[in-house]
């Protein structure tokens, strides 16, 4: 995580950060429904976002869970784990769409980027949350 920061990524070192501290609040707690379980889960989910493939099952699979452990502990917090993914895409896709340092990226780049495989499902799942296009969204030159 220190060579990223020192190479001027610190984003980079910052999505490295979240699965190691979920890895570690993991060892440090000792009962198995620990009530930081969930945000656990969703600090790993969150550092792979950008993959259109993730499951609840990869998840769990971090933590020696069962894919139906991680969906039992969103449906505890009220959520499901399709919906909170595609809640935390679209607020990604938004705040780089919005920001200058991806202008130069298509939205095709950016919606892949953020795990949508299909740029049309992205298209409209974002114009359904947020009531724009993404191309209105994007930051004028």
């Amino acid at each position: 995580m220190f060579a990223e920061i020192e190479a001027g990524r610190p984003e980079v070192a910052a999505a490295m950060a979240a699965p190691v501290r979920a890895s570690l609040g993991v060892l440090a707690s000792s009962a198995p429904d620990s009530p930081r379980r969930l945000d656990d889960l969703k600090a790993v989910a969150r550092a792979r976002l950008a993959s259109a493939s993730l499951r609840a099952e990869d998840v769990g699979q971090a933590f020696g869970v069962s894919a139906r452990t991680v969906q039992a502990e969103f449906a505890s917090a009220g959520e499901t784990f399709a919906g909170w993914l595609l809640g935390e895409r679209l607020d990604l896709a938004h705040t780089r769409l919005t920001a200058s340092a991806w202008r130069s990226r298509s939205i095709a780049e950016i919606a892949a980027a953020c795990g949508f495989r299909d740029p049309t499902h992205f298209h409209r799942v974002l114009r359904g949350r947020f009531d724009t296009t993404p191309g209105d969204l994007r930051p004028r030159r």
